[in-house]
């Protein structure tokens, strides 16, 4: 089992360079990414994906995000990952994207298909 990386298992200096997941947007459906610590000051930290944010190193949460109405449904926080847990995302982002590319690549296909290939098919995949 894996142990969950704490902001306060490590002096604020030691901070830097570690590898963060970073998730932001609508928490229904949040973009992630895999980015980097890159200043520490000494209540928060920047990462290289967003340096004009500020973080909490406490709970790795936005500093100036509130719970007012106007932030109800936003995620944006920072996670601390071990380098197997990046290997994982990132192999889970790939998958994600190459299945984009080919939904979207059948997609583009279906449109030009006949009616007769569309039935045949649709006995291939029943």
């Amino acid at each position: 089992m894996e142990t969950k990386l704490k902001f306060t298992d490590f002096k604020p200096e030691e901070l830097v360079g570690k590898i963060v997941l970073f998730t932001s947007g609508n928490h229904r459906s949040p973009s992630r990414s895999i980015t980097k610590i890159i200043a520490v000051t000494k209540t928060g930290f920047r990462i290289d994906k967003e340096p004009t944010f500020l973080f909490n190193l406490i709970d790795g949460s936005k500093k100036g995000i509130s719970n007012s109405r106007m932030n109800w449904d936003t995620v944006c926080d920072c996670e601390l990952i071990t380098d197997e847990q990046v290997a994982n995302l990132r192999k889970e982002f790939a998958a994600k994207r190459e299945t984009t590319e080919i939904k979207k690549m059948l997609n583009d296909k279906l449109q030009s298909l006949t009616h007769e290939q569309l039935l045949k098919i649709r006995e291939i995949i029943k």
